[in-house]
C-alpha cells in the first residue's frame, strides 16, 4: 500500500502516525502541522483517554497524542470510529516510541488503528526525512 509523502503529510488533513526520534522532535513536528490548520484553533494535546475523548469531538485543528500506545484499547476504537465516520474532524496525529508496525506486534496497537494509518507514517529517524524538515525549517525561518 502506497502512502504519503511526509510534506503531504504535514500540510493535509491526514492523521498521521509519527514516529522514532525524540519526543520533542514528534510534539516539533506535530506544532508544524497545525501551523497548516491554525486557522481552526491551536494544537490540542490528548495524553490520555480522557483527553482524547474531549478532542474526538473537534471538528477541526491538529490533535496530537504523544505516545498512542498509551491509550486504552476502548479510547483507541472510538479513534478509528471517528477517523472513519467523521467527516469534519480535527487531524490526529499520534506519536510512537517504536515504528507502527513493532507497536502493532506487541499488542500496543489495535489492528483496525493500525490499518487505518497505514498510509500516513513520518519515520522521524530516517536521514531523508531529517534533511527535508531541516531544510524546510530553516526556509521558514528566512521567512521571519
Amino acid at each position: 500500500m502506497k502512502g504519503y509523502s511526509e510534506a503531504q503529510l504535514v500540510s493535509n488533513r491526514a492523521s498521521t502516525f509519527v514516529f522514532g526520534s525524540t519526543d520533542a522532535d514528534r510534539r516539533a513536528w506535530a506544532a508544524e502541522a497545525a501551523g497548516h490548520h491554525q486557522r481552526e484553533g491551536a494544537l490540542y494535546e490528548a495524553p490520555d483517554d480522557q483527553a482524547l475523548s474531549k478532542a474526538l469531538r473537534a471538528t477541526g485543528g491538529v490533535v496530537f497524542v504523544p505516545d498512542a500506545t498509551a491509550l486504552s484499547s476502548v479510547a483507541q476504537r472510538e479513534l478509528v470510529r471517528v477517523l472513519r465516520e467523521k467527516e469534519e474532524r480535527a487531524k490526529f496525529v499520534l506519536g510512537l516510541p517504536q515504528a507502527p508496525d513493532a507497536a502493532w506486534n506487541k499488542g500496543l496497537l489495535r489492528d483496525d488503528l493500525h490499518f487505518q494509518l497505514k498510509p500516513a507514517q513520518v519515520d522521524l529517524s530516517s536521514t531523508e526525512v531529517k534533511l527535508t524538515l531541516k531544510k524546510r525549517r530553516a526556509r521558514a525561518g528566512k521567512g521571519r
